[in-house]
C-alpha cells in the first residue's frame, strides 16, 4: 500500500514540476530571457555551452552616451566605464542634478 502512495506522490510532484517549468518557459518568453533549469530530456552540456556564450558574447560596444542636459551632476555608474553589453543585459543609469 505504501508503494502505490509513494508512486502517485512521485507522480504528482512530476507533474507540478513540469507544470512550473511550462510557467518558466513563459516567462523567459515573455522577458526574453533564458531559463536556467534543465530538464530530464535535455542535454545539459549544450544548455551550458549556450548560457555561457550569451554571458560571455558582447552585442553592443564602442557606444557613447552623450547628455544634451545642463542640470546633470552625476551619473551613476560612470558611462565611460561601461565597455560592452551581453545580450539581453539591462543597462540603468541614475543621475543626480544640480
Amino acid at each position: 500500500m505504501q508503494i502505490q502512495q509513494l508512486n502517485q506522490l512521485r507522480i504528482t510532484i512530476k507533474q507540478k514540476l513540469e507544470s512550473i517549468n511550462q510557467e518558466l518557459d513563459k516567462i523567459a518568453i515573455i522577458t526574453q530571457q533564458k531559463e536556467l533549469l534543465s530538464r530530464e530530456d535535455e542535454d545539459i552540456n549544450e544548455k551550458v555551452i549556450d548560457l555561457l556564450e550569451d554571458s560571455l558574447t558582447s552585442y553592443l560596444e564602442d557606444f557613447k552616451l552623450e547628455i544634451n542636459v545642463q542640470t546633470i551632476f552625476l551619473i551613476i555608474p560612470n558611462p565611460e566605464s561601461i565597455i560592452s553589453l551581453k545580450k539581453n543585459q539591462e543597462l540603468f543609469l541614475n543621475s543626480i542634478f544640480k
